[in-house]
């Protein structure tokens, strides 16, 4: 797993982490989590399905959005509009830089 900040549209500081699969890939999937949790998920099932997939050779993404778990932002202010607003910056960890994860 690596964790790793970037900037939101409006510069807030946004968390994710990696779990990268034992051999490289072109192969990812965003876990994207609900309203009132974070990138864990409830329970932690976001880390226990991350793992399975990353073991079955995914490279897989878990963030927070802006106002949850380590991201900035004030929750009681999250809109679906704004979340939906950070996917283009989520995106940009895909492409750049242009190597498998």
């Amino acid at each position: 797993m690596k964790k790793i900040f970037f900037s939101s549209t409006d510069k807030l500081k946004l968390c994710g982490v990696w779990h990268t699969p034992s051999k490289k890939t072109s192969k990812a999937i965003v876990l994207a989590h609900g309203i009132s949790v974070d990138k864990d998920e409830e329970g932690g099932n976001f880390i226990k399905l991350a793992n399975l997939l990353s073991g079955a050779g995914y490279a897989v993404f878990r963030f927070d959005f802006r106002g949850n778990g380590e991201s900035e932002g004030d929750p009681r202010k999250m809109t679906i509009k704004e979340e939906v607003d950070d996917l283009p910056t989520l995106a940009k960890n895909f492409k750049e830089p242009a190597t498998p994860h």
